[in-house]
């Protein structure tokens, strides 16, 4: 086994093993004694050639800043998604490529968080907003499905996709995040009949916390202002109303009005919604945006 010298590594020489190196063939005894065969090296960085291969270069595998190199394609900023610090030669080989990208995009013609109803003599009205999140491992994905408008005249419904590489065996979850949001009249209390909100607060999500999205569950963000025509609940007031503020966009802190993150292993993945339509594109989607949606309904009066 030929020695190189600490300058020669330092300078990125390759260090070469003499002779044949066909695979499973021992090598020379190393100073310390201990046989070094072609499969210990072979198996931990693969063979460049059929039979005898060519001169293994450490260097092709350990360089830059402190030697640790991501693998192609990741974007984590460690081999083969790893934690940072000491590696092993099984660190550089099999990770798979990695990309999450940094956006997704949500068109503000369809999702319009302000919103108004006037409903006919004894009808129901609602002023709606809604995204929802769902994990599509199979496809390497998450399905974003999102829409909004009144129950008179209701945006179409619009799916949007993020995808990505490499982590479909990641936990992603998603959040959303406001400086306020309420709701009166008839979407507050027992006069509310919707199927989904007021807020996402009457389904489970709380502002500013992540949720899971595991297997085929859906976390839904609902935002609906309701009026109900019922004049025997006497909270009912034939009016509702639901108003708030998302939260404006901090890059520092990494709060934006829409989220989603992925963690694998120690590696945090982290994307947030802008806006897919002009003008404004590629802007984060609602912040500093105001929540606004009311509802109302023409009671008829008997006598």
């Amino acid at each position: 086994m030929a020695v190189k010298s600490q300058a020669d590594i330092d300078n990125g020489a390759g260090l070469a093993l003499a002779g044949s190196r066909q695979k499973g063939v021992e090598l020379a005894t190393s100073a310390g004694g201990t046989n070094i065969a072609g499969t210990d090296i072979c198996e931990e960085f693969g063979h460049s050639g059929s039979g005898v291969g060519s001169n293994i270069n450490v260097g092709s595998y350990h360089t830059g800043s402190g030697g640790l190199v991501p693998a192609a394609g990741n974007t984590s900023g460690n081999i083969a998604g790893g934690a940072a610090g000491e590696k092993q030669f099984s660190d550089y080989i099999g990770g798979a490529s990695i990309s999450a990208p940094g956006t997704f995009a949500l068109n503000e013609l369809y999702l319009n968080f302000t919103q108004g109803i006037q409903g006919g003599e004894g009808q129901f009205a609602e002023a709606f907003a809604y995204v929802q999140f769902a994990h599509e491992a199979a496809n390497n994905r998450i399905r974003i499905i999102y829409g909004s408008g009144t129950s008179a005249a209701p945006h179409q419904q619009q799916i949007t996709y993020y995808n990505y590489v490499g982590l479909s065996s990641a936990t992603w979850k998603a959040r959303y995040n406001v400086t306020s949001q309420a709701r009166g009249g008839d979407s507050a209390g027992s006069c509310f009949q919707g199927s989904q909100g007021a807020l996402p607060v009457q389904d489970g999500y709380n502002s500013g916390t992540y949720y899971t999205l595991s297997g085929s569950s859906i976390v839904s963000f609902w935002w609906m202002a309701y009026a109900n025509p019922n004049t025997l609940g006497p909270s009912c007031q034939n009016s509702g109303t639901v108003v708030g503020e998302f939260v404006q966009a901090n890059s520092s802190t990494n709060v934006y009005p829409f989220q989603l993150q992925g963690t694998l292993g120690s590696d945090t993945y982290n994307a947030y919604a802008v806006k897919a339509n002009n003008p404004g594109q590629g802007q984060p989607f609602g912040s500093q945006g105001s929540i606004a949606l009311s509802a109302g309904t023409n009671l008829y009066a008997p006598f």
